[in-house]
Formats: structure tokens, sequence, C-alpha cells
């Protein structure tokens, strides 16, 4: 299986776990639990301007000349700003009912989670080419079982 992480030109990838690497041993490794602010900052998932754009052809040259871009009737490209770079990247193609989310807005539900029930983060990052989580952190969370004691769900089919 494979991470699908962005990793960026320095080496560093949008990911970021608690205490030690994940399997594909990428990312920061922070000493503890971390808010959803913490998984923004270290795995870049912050300030990405989430939006759509009317998609459209390319120009055609034909034996007529050249025809204009065409628009794509609904259909939209779903681009953002790169937190490092400043460019725009495009994520995917979705319809007219498809609704932008700010990665701090699924921060804010999370800290949400933390301060009513007492998830703690493990791991947060950003996975590419796959529409539903690049606009989206793809979030591990601890649940604390009826004791209150924390237990963390892991999925053993990536271990």
């Amino acid at each position: 299986m494979s991470h699908q992480l962005e990793v960026w030109k320095d080496g560093s990838a949008s990911f970021v776990s608690a205490r030690e690497h994940a399997w594909h041993r990428l990312g920061t490794v922070l000493p503890e639990k971390f808010d959803a602010a913490q998984a923004m900052q270290f795995a870049k998932l912050g300030g990405w301007n989430v939006r759509t754009v009317e998609l459209q052809t390319a120009p055609v040259l034909d034996e007529n000349g050249v025809t204009p871009p065409l628009c794509v009737p609904d259909r939209y490209a779903t681009v953002r700003t790169n937190p490092v770079t400043g460019g725009t990247d495009v994520l995917g193609v979705v319809g007219p009912a498809y609704t932008v989310i700010q990665n701090e807005a699924h921060a804010d539900l999370l800290n949400t989670l933390v301060d009513e029930s007492g998830f703690l983060g493990s791991a947060s990052g950003e996975v590419t080419n796959s529409l539903c989580l690049s606009c989206a952190p793809a979030d591990v969370v601890m649940l604390p079982d009826a004791t209150g004691v924390v237990q963390e769900r892991r999925d053993s089919s990536v271990e």
C-alpha cells in the first residue's frame, strides 16, 4: 500500500503523528498528543483556500482555426493555494452539489470533539490524488472507553 502523502521538495511530508513514526516513516513526530491547530501547522494543512473554479476545455486548433476554451457544464475544478509555493494546485473535479469546507473548519470540529468528549489526536495528514482527503485532513483520534481510559484504535491492515 502506497502512503500517498504529499512530500515536498525539501523532503518533508504533510503528516504529523504523536510519539512515533507511522509505518511510512514520513512527516513530523511530536513528543505528545496534539490539537488540530498543531496538526494544521506541522502538517502544512492550513491556509489552503480551497475553492471551485469553472472547468473549461483547452483551446482546440483544427482546420477551422482556434476554438476558444469551452465551459464544461455542471463541472468545476477544485483548487487550493499550495501551502509551500503559494501557487494554485488542482485537487479534482466536482459537480454543482459539492460544498467546499476549509481544513480550518474541520480543525474547529475536531477541537470541539476534543473539548467535549476527551478525544485525543494522534495523527493527521494530507493524502495526494484523493479529492475527499485532499480537501480535509485525514485525522486519527483516540476515544476514551467506558472507564474514561483512552484506547488507541488502529487499522491493522496498514501495520
